[in-house]
């Protein structure tokens, strides 16, 4: 009898196949924080107990990975974002990938190729109150800033664009270290075609960035176009963003400059409706083995659709201090500043925003 348990617990292991290991892990952020909106004469204010995502976006990352043999490995990511304030989930990255000696394709929704520039190179330390209408040093490039779309909501990141394409995922390829040079190449293409009603909408993305590290210096371009269509509407808006920014770290003290640009165009319109850019320089300095503090500056303008009327300036700067109680958890202080000056009291406006908050990683 006891022959028969062994063999069948024998049988049992071996038939049993080999199950990758899943690896959990994640961030939260929150903490305190408002903002002062002024447009034109109107003001909105916020003040939120629990506000989230101010110094980073919150998430729960699920990741797993094979060994395929030959230097090969496939992949599997996803974040789903949280928040504090509404507890509940929101869709962020999910894709697959190879990898091995020719670099890294992956299929999916992740992290734009953009986004590996404009987040090294365009924020303080890499962080920023991105969050909601708290978008300080992207604001001009976000959207078509009217002023009276200051108050009206929160805007649209635009980190979303590089995404996808219209509900649909994109697939990424990123080269080999070819001596501090890596290069990503991004594309994305989604149609629906409901020849019933003749009315095709859908969606196309192309992409690429460039990154360059060599010792203390870092230096990155990229570029996005990202073309939405809605057969015989006016609906299309074709989007380019371009991007480039350099580093360099001096003992601990890290300086960066950066420059980002969107144009956008709406129906083939001969004037774009957003013609924006942002210019930032920025220092992180180190205070102690716990302690680091950032600030950043910036300018830029909006031409917008071509009409004087429309046109504004962009100046800000943005504030941070972090301290560290852990490898994993640390406190930090925002403040930042961001106005936008028109020809009128009507096409002026101003933000403010501050956060107290607290970030730990597991």
């Amino acid at each position: 009898m006891k022959k028969h348990l062994i063999a069948l617990a024998v049988a049992s292991a071996v038939s049993v196949p080999a199950m990758a290991q899943v690896t959990l892990g994640g961030l939260i952020d929150t903490g305190i924080g408002g903002d002062s909106i002024t447009n034109g004469t109107t003001t909105r204010k916020t003040s939120i107990t629990g506000i989230a995502n101010r110094n980073s976006t919150s998430v729960i990352t699920f990741s797993a990975s094979e060994d395929l043999g030959g230097g090969m490995k496939a992949s599997f990511f996803t974040n789903p974002a949280l928040s504090t304030q509404t507890g509940l989930f929101a869709a962020r990255d999910i894709y697959a990938s190879l990898s091995g000696g020719f670099g890294d394709l992956r299929i999916g929704r992740f992290v734009p190729a953009f986004e590996t520039v404009t987040g090294a190179y365009s924020q303080g330390g890499g962080t920023s109150l991105t969050a909601g209408t708290a978008d300080f040093i992207f604001g001009s490039t976000a959207a078509s800033l009217t002023a009276a779309a200051e108050t009206a909501g929160t805007r649209v990141n635009y980190t979303e664009i590089g995404r996808g394409a219209a509900g649909g995922g994109a697939l990424q390829y990123t080269s080999p270290n070819m001596s501090g040079l890596t290069m990503m190449v991004g594309v994305a293409n989604t149609i629906n075609d409901t020849s019933a009603t003749v009315n095709t909408t859908g969606g196309r993305q192309t992409e690429g960035a460039l990154n360059f590290v060599s010792g203390p210096i870092s230096v990155g371009a990229a570029i996005l176009n990202h073309v939405s269509t809605t057969e015989g509407t006016a609906a299309d808006t074709d989007v380019d963003l371009f991007s480039i920014g350099a580093s360099v770290n001096l003992d601990g003290i890290v300086l960066r400059v950066g420059h980002v640009a969107r144009e956008e165009k709406a129906n083939g319109a001969a004037n774009p409706t957003v013609d924006a850019d942002v210019t930032s320089i920025g220092v992180t300095i180190p205070l102690s083995g716990a302690a680091s503090v950032y600030a950043t500056t910036f300018t830029g303008s909006d031409s917008a659709d071509g009409v004087a009327a429309n046109q504004r300036d962009q100046t800000g700067y943005q504030l941070g201090f972090q301290y560290n109680l852990s490898k994993r958890t640390n406190l930090y202080a925002i403040y930042g500043l961001n106005e936008f000056e028109g020809p009128s009291v009507a096409t002026t406006s101003k933000i403010t925003g501050t956060s107290l908050g607290l970030r730990h990683s597991f």
